[in-house]
């Protein structure tokens, strides 16, 4: 969940006009890791946008490259939202590093607030 609101904040200063699809992108690329390729045919018939599918499948795509983004910025969010010292020289030129400081909050915020009402 938390790697799905990462997506959204970073699609919202990145890819505005796609955040709720960068959202689903980062929900369905969970299920994808732990099914596998087997997921796209579902996903296609149950009618989830080219622009999803391609967001979990190819790398090359929009919504692709965003999450490749987001993974490694991923990695480095427990650490910042901890107050430790991290390097986000080498993340993104797209990005400030209060931006990713700021979407890494707002994710741990929004998925911690999520698990709290369920």
């Amino acid at each position: 969940v938390k790697f799905a609101y990462l997506m959204r904040e970073l699609a919202k200063r990145i890819i505005p006009e796609h955040e709720d699809e960068a959202f689903m992108v980062g929900i369905l690329n969970s299920v994808y890791e732990e099914v596998g390729d087997e997921i796209k045919e579902v996903l296609e018939k149950a009618g989830v946008s080219e622009y999803v599918i391609n967001g979990i499948f190819d790398k090359n795509s929009k919504l692709g490259k965003l999450k490749t983004l987001a993974e490694e910025i991923f990695k480095v969010c427990d650490d910042i939202t901890e107050g430790k010292e991290v390097n986000l020289t080498d993340l993104s030129n797209l990005l400030t590093k209060e931006d990713i400081f700021e979407s890494c909050l707002l994710a741990e915020d929004n998925a911690e607030s999520i698990l709290a009402t369920l």
